[in-house]
């Protein structure tokens, strides 16, 4: 399978599983927050959806060398131009800042950079994408 593809995919999977499951907390807290007596469970979903983004975009690909989980389903894994180890900060800085919060915006830019970039002037699909520029990062594949 084409990296690229690969990239997309992973992509998908790991903004489903995010979307999903802070989705559940926020609901489940919603609920909580319409009565005073379970106001405190509500905060308490809030916390646990807190604490599930960072799992989801800090500890799990930085001790999966790499690897979110959409990223180890597909098999390509993200490295430190300078192959150096991943750290918290840069993955959450990569997967949660920039990939899942700004989620619209990085889908759009990267299309369109995609397009006009990869396609239409260098012909290479497998291109380095803008936030792999600004992260000193590649994806590479996995045997």
């Amino acid at each position: 399978m084409n990296l690229f593809i690969r990239k997309v995919l992973a992509y998908g999977i790991d903004y489903l599983i995010f979307i999903g499951v802070t989705g559940l907390y926020l609901f489940c807290s919603e609920v909580f927050f319409l009565s005073e007596n379970t106001y405190k469970e509500g905060i308490i979903m809030l916390l646990c959806c807190l604490v599930t983004v960072l799992l989801l975009t800090s500890y799990i690909p930085t001790t999966l060398k790499g690897q979110t989980i959409g990223m180890k389903i597909t098999k390509v894994k993200v490295v430190n131009k300078n192959n150096k180890p991943r750290t918290y900060v840069q993955s959450f800085l990569r997967e949660c800042v920039l990939k899942m919060t700004f989620a619209p915006l990085f889908f759009c830019f990267n299309l369109f950079y995609f397009i006009f970039i990869c396609l239409i002037v260098k012909r290479d699909i497998n291109e380095e994408l803008p936030h792999d520029f600004i992260m000193k990062t590649q994806i590479e594949l996995i045997s």
